[in-house]
């Protein structure tokens, strides 16, 4: 991520969420950092135990406010209709 200074900042994605039976779902989180000048590369991540999941919150998290960075992402919650 690349704040509007042009300076290279930490980020992370954490998933959190509950299945058809109301219950949670284990918590996963990635982050990175500013390994490189030019930008890192692209990561597969393969979310583990989440199955038969009804409700899904992807959680934008940065070392900087979000209202800071070029890349205006936000917090989504995604709910799927039974």
């Amino acid at each position: 991520m690349v704040s509007l200074a042009g300076v290279r900042t930490a980020c992370g994605v954490t998933v959190t969420g509950k299945d058809i039976f109301g219950n949670n779902l284990p918590s996963q989180s990635l982050e990175w950092g500013p390994d490189q000048l030019t930008g890192s590369s692209m990561e597969f991540w393969k979310l583990n135990g989440i199955v038969n999941a009804k409700e899904v919150t992807v959680k934008i998290t940065s070392s900087l406010s979000q209202t800071a960075t070029i890349v205006f992402l936000d917090n989504v919650r995604y709910c799927v209709r039974t």
